[in-house]
């Protein structure tokens, strides 16, 4: 495969070594937060996860189908048990970003605090080592560090990246398609997952110096962030509405939850039809041109 000079001519040692930062950062985060930091170890432990899987799915030609899928629901599943907490500090901040209008005080106030007695809030007075299951996440994620040693990096090409640059825009141009058409939260929490991998492997090759335009990693990323925002006035407006019926004023702070909703869905399909409107093997081509 024909590279322009200004590619760089070995970035398995460069990938290899991404790969491993990530795994031991997310052992880091997991190894006894103090609880002041608890929150945010593990909004941080969860980005990792997310790297992560992004890497593996941009290697999935050269890992192959079966191994790719098995590393991928490995990590998701190491996700999955960090959520809980991860999520109902996203509703709290969701409510947080309403408008603090003189109307809206009361009930905010009494909606912060039904979420923190209905919601599986950390406490940080207690001190632990983390969620439920820490050192098992830990064992699972030793083993992946011990695994990738054994990956036969020297073989990874670039159009094994292409082939996966490609996977990934394809699987986010279809999931817009479909968020385009219905405009529901869930299509649109499908399409910010294949949108925050692409942003995520755009910045790692970007990180190997290979020319990637910036202004699409910025794209994606406010896509994802709106979607995320979206999704989690969703849950909250769900929670208000089936928790808390009788809040003062509660009607106005749902019409305002769902106003707010409907700005940022525009925001990120607007944002979505300037990146996606090439086919995927155009995309990938313009970052691997043959």
């Amino acid at each position: 495969m024909n590279r322009p000079a200004k590619f760089p001519t070995r970035p398995v040692r460069a990938l290899h070594r991404l790969f491993g930062q990530q795994v031991d950062l997310a052992l880091r985060h997991l190894r006894d937060p103090e609880p002041a930091q608890r929150a945010h170890s593990i909004h941080e432990a969860r980005k990792c996860l997310k790297q992560l899987r992004a890497l593996v799915r941009l290697l999935r030609r050269w890992l192959g189908p079966t191994a790719s899928r098995r590393e991928n629901e490995r990590l998701r599943q190491l996700a999955r048990e960090l959520a809980p907490e991860r999520d109902a500090a996203a509703l709290l901040e969701a409510l947080e970003a309403l408008p603090r209008r003189a109307s809206l005080r009361a009930a905010l106030k009494q909606a912060r605090l039904e979420l923190a007695a209905g919601l599986p809030l950390p406490k940080p007075t207690r001190r632990r080592a983390g969620p439920p299951g820490t050192r098992r996440m830990q064992q699972v994620l030793v083993r992946l560090r011990a695994r990738l040693e054994g990956w036969g990096w020297s073989q990874l090409t670039w159009a094994d990246l292409q082939a996966g640059l490609r996977r990934t825009y394809r699987a986010g141009r279809r999931a817009f398609d479909r968020a385009r058409e219905s405009a529901s939260t869930e299509d649109l929490h499908d399409w910010r997952k294949p949108v925050k991998f692409l942003a995520l492997q755009l910045t790692t090759l970007a990180a190997l110096r290979i020319p990637v335009d910036t202004a699409t990693i910025r794209a994606l990323q406010h896509i994802a962030a709106d979607c995320g925002q979206e999704h989690d006035l969703a849950l909250l407006a769900d929670f208000l509405a089936r928790h808390c019926p009788h809040l003062p004023a509660g009607g106005s702070l749902l019409r305002e939850a769902a106003q707010r909703r409907r700005e940022l869905i525009a925001r990120a399909l607007r944002r979505g039809r300037h990146v996606y409107t090439r086919k995927s093997g155009a995309f990938a081509r313009r970052i691997f041109p043959a």
